[in-house]
């Protein structure tokens, strides 16, 4: 509400806060993920926890997926194909 916009907010499931590895996963994606600054890679804007719920919000990205286009289309032209690839190697590079 005070920065009026939407966004997505991602939690980690009630059965896994117990697991220590699931706990320090989701803690480190959060670190690791707030870092990237590219422009196909979502923003973390916080990091907490709510009643013993780790969350994480970020920012919140319209559109299909890309399991949703496969889903749809069926198969995909090569060209696309491939632009959609350098797209996805180009922000994995940042992530790296």
């Amino acid at each position: 509400l005070y920065i009026e916009r939407f966004v997505a907010i991602k939690v980690l499931h009630s059965e896994l806060v117990a697991d220590e590895e699931a706990l320090t996963r989701f803690r480190d994606e959060a670190k690791l993920a707030s870092k990237i600054t590219h422009p196909n890679a979502v923003c973390i804007y916080d990091f907490g926890v709510f009643e013993g719920l780790p969350y994480l919000v970020m920012e919140l990205v319209s559109g299909k997926t890309l399991r949703k286009v496969i889903e749809e289309e069926k198969s995909l032209k090569p060209a696309r194909t491939l632009a959609l690839f350098i797209t996805i190697c180009e922000t994995l590079a940042e992530a790296h």
